[in-house]
């Protein structure tokens, strides 16, 4: 009975996180949009050698860093990455004259991950011009329509 109740209990959590990342309904779209943008890890600023090991990567240039860099940390096999991904790519492609986007798969570019100490994918960077940078981890957040796009608007404006 008990092993019964524990296979129960870990199944929802596992279903409950995997259900956190769904697309929201609509009217739901705005609380997860002011969510996701105030409760970021927000007042980490980028050091010499985070910068140089990115610079290094070939991902990016010093002058990059004249825009928002938006940085989407993932692997091939991460089924939350997956599901980011095309939030990502779509924002790439929306606000490319405003800002730099980068996917770093973490198997390819592991000197690049560990300069940021990435513990867990996806993990989503929005470093400001002046080096600041905001840490988004996991989906949870930022997947759903118009809540990257929120997002990525705070850092371009």
């Amino acid at each position: 009975m008990k092993k019964t109740l524990l296979a129960l209990a870990i199944g929802a959590m596992t279903l409950a996180s995997c259900g956190g990342n769904k697309t929201q309904a609509t009217e739901n779209t705005a609380a997860a949009e002011s969510t996701a943008v105030e409760q970021a890890n927000t007042g980490d600023k980028l050091t010499d050698e985070q910068k140089k090991a990115f610079i290094a990567s070939g991902l990016v240039t010093e002058a990059d860093f004249s825009k928002p860099v938006f940085v989407d940390f993932n692997a091939t096999w991460c089924g939350p990455c997956r599901q980011f991904g095309p939030y990502f790519e779509a924002a790439a492609e929306k606000y490319a004259d405003r800002a730099k986007f980068v996917a770093v798969d973490v198997d390819v570019y592991g000197e690049v991950a560990n300069a940021f100490g990435v513990q867990s994918i996806p993990m989503v960077l929005a470093i400001q011009p002046n080096g600041q940078y905001t840490t988004y981890i996991g989906t949870q957040d930022i997947v759903g329509d118009g809540v990257f796009d929120a997002i990525v608007e705070k850092f371009t404006k």
